[in-house]
């Protein structure tokens, strides 16, 4: 496991919630911070996210350091949202370094980068971060086949081994048939939209949701609620939608996977 996850900014944040005390968690696919049509909208993203009050905000396809073309979204999305982030690079693109950034109002805790890439493939990755005394959150983007996407889970599976810790799994897990998550669900996590119809879980693509690439799975959490936020303004910015999920932190729990 890589050690590489940057820290940009580190805000004055509050203690860590309370046991038992609700922690809402988002996760979006923000499409480099453009619209489904290429139109660069990071201000209307940004805006959106904040009415959304979140505690946790896990964002795939950030462009996460300055370029002499592109901006730091990683830094200026933690600026408006007035929250920290991490972030982590998964692929360097024509646009800049491309990864995965995971907000929190509270001070985040130890982060780090899980190389997911196979030879061949686009780069992909996962970034855990600590986001309070025994709670981590994954933010993952996986493949876009079968065969990268089973690999990636025993990978993700490996690194999970972490007693006494509750996790979060979240982002964009590209699963089109469902048949990873059958796996996720079979090692021992739930589904936060195991409650929401098939045709409400769709998050792609978000003018007309079909497939539902974007999810949240937990353990060692309860279930609060949980929802995929459509309808406007989310159908008219990222080509995916977000996932929206309320927990409450946990008893005492161990993983075991």
């Amino acid at each position: 496991m890589q050690q590489d996850a940057v820290s940009v900014g580190e805000l004055s944040g509050g203690a860590c919630h309370d046991r038992g005390s609700p922690v809402k968690v988002v996760s979006y696919n923000i499409h480099q911070g453009r619209s489904r049509r290429g139109v660069p909208i990071l201000p209307a993203i940004a805006e959106a996210l904040c009415h959304l009050d979140a505690d946790v905000i896990a964002c795939q396809e950030v462009l996460g350091e300055p370029t002499e073309r592109f901006a730091d979204q990683a830094g200026w999305l933690a600026e408006r949202l007035g929250m920290n982030v991490h972030f982590a690079v998964n692929a360097v693109t024509r646009n800049g370094r491309l990864g995965n950034a995971t907000f929190a109002r509270t001070r985040i805790g130890a982060s780090e980068h899980l190389d997911l890439s196979l030879p061949g493939h686009e780069r992909r990755g996962a970034l855990r971060t600590e986001i309070a005394p025994q709670v981590d959150v994954w933010n993952v983007h996986l493949g876009l086949t079968w065969r990268q996407r089973r690999v990636q889970w025993r990978r993700l599976a490996e690194a999970f081994d972490r007693p006494g810790r509750a996790l979060v799994l979240c982002g964009d897990f590209n699963d089109w048939t469902g048949g990873l998550g059958r796996k996720i669900v079979g090692a021992g996590l739930q589904n936060a939209l195991l409650g929401v119809s098939s045709r409400m879980r769709a998050t792609f693509p978000s003018h007309r949701p079909w497939f539902g690439l974007d999810r949240q799975y937990f353990h060692g959490l309860g279930l609060v609620a949980a929802e995929v936020l459509r309808g406007e303004p989310w159908s008219m910015l990222s080509d995916h939608l977000p996932v929206e999920a309320t927990f409450r932190q946990p008893s005492r729990s161990a993983i075991h996977l």
